[in-house]
């Protein structure tokens, strides 16, 4: 908190409105095994919801029981053809990027007899890391479940296979388990069983004088911090407008005041000085003169209208 401090005053006076274990991951719990803290999913169903939530409550409901039945039947099947212990994408988490950095950590044994404390370091950097409890000094085990690159790198150390130490949320048991149940289908209602139940009466419809709302409503912080990008923006905006007004009123003179502005002895005008500055009247432009059309050239291209070139009969005649 304290360097916070130091690189920017204003960001460490909003971070103390928040409570460390909501953003600090020093602060989180380990029993979530998530290292982040994102509203994805809400984000994702929000945007769902949107085409059901104008519609009435029934429809609504439809709506979105088919919408989950059919999402959670499509992840069924893609599951199934999953051999491998961990979800895919813990294993593609594993193998891309877990494994790989470890090849440049080195484990070396502590010397208890569980054969379970490992220092593992890599150039001045070094770590704790405990098999049996599964903890590591970075953390990273304990928030993600996931063994990190030390951890990995004191397995293979004891040739021990890495996904037998991930959580078992992670496991593929825990995915079948959460899709064990299925989304019952319902009956359209002209097959519902009819009882003794009195029908409830819809409420009363009451049009706004406006358009009805289809976003959701924000939180005051969400509020807040888009009150301060807009003000942000706005004093951005405002400092573009005053440096394109610098740059026009300082292209606006003429060279020959420039040049002897520069000769002078006397401080540089003012911007209100610049703008009163007339600039010279433009050149009048003069248009050169239309050339004369030449003599007109016959080609034998143009046979219709070629001149007559053959003798008149009356000098025939006066040759013969």
């Amino acid at each position: 908190m304290e360097k916070l401090k130091r690189v920017s005053a204003p960001a460490w006076e909003y971070m103390q409105k928040f409570d460390l274990a909501v953003w600090c991951k020093v602060y989180f719990s380990h029993g979530t095994k998530v290292n982040n803290i994102t509203n994805n999913m809400c984000e994702v169903w929000n945007a769902k919801i949107v085409e059901h939530r104008k519609k009435p409550i029934l429809s609504m409901c439809e709506g979105l029981q088919c919408y989950i039945m059919r999402k959670m039947a499509t992840h069924k099947k893609k599951l199934e053809a999953h051999i491998r212990p961990l979800a895919p994408v813990q294993h593609k988490k594993l193998d891309q990027f877990i494994k790989p950095k470890s090849h440049k950590w080195r484990a070396i044994w502590a010397g208890d007899s569980e054969r379970v404390l490992f220092e593992v370091h890599s150039q001045n950097h070094k770590v704790g890391v405990n098999l049996h409890k599964r903890t590591c000094t970075c953390n990273v085990w304990q928030l993600t479940g996931m063994p990190c690159r030390h951890a990995v790198a004191a397995l293979a150390k004891m040739c021990l296979k890495t996904e037998n130490f991930v959580h078992k949320w992670l496991t593929m048991e825990a995915i079948r388990a959460t899709y064990s149940h299925c989304i019952k289908p319902v009956n359209s209602e002209e097959y519902w069983t009819p009882t003794n139940v009195p029908r409830p009466l819809p409420p009363t419809i009451k049009r706004a004088a406006h358009r009805p709302k289809m976003k959701r409503r924000a939180d005051p912080v969400e509020r807040e911090m888009s009150t301060t990008k807009s003000k942000a923006r706005k004093a951005k905006k405002k400092l573009s407008k005053n440096h394109r007004e610098e740059i026009s009123v300082s292209q606006s003179a003429s060279p020959a005041e420039e040049a002897a502005g520069k000769n002078s002895n006397d401080n540089p005008p003012t911007v209100r000085e610049k703008q009163q500055i007339v600039r010279p009247p433009a050149p009048s432009f003069v248009p050169p003169p239309i050339p004369a059309p030449g003599p007109t050239l016959w080609f034998k291209s143009q046979p219709s209208q070629a001149p007559n070139l053959m003798p008149h009969s009356s000098q025939l005649q006066s040759n013969d």
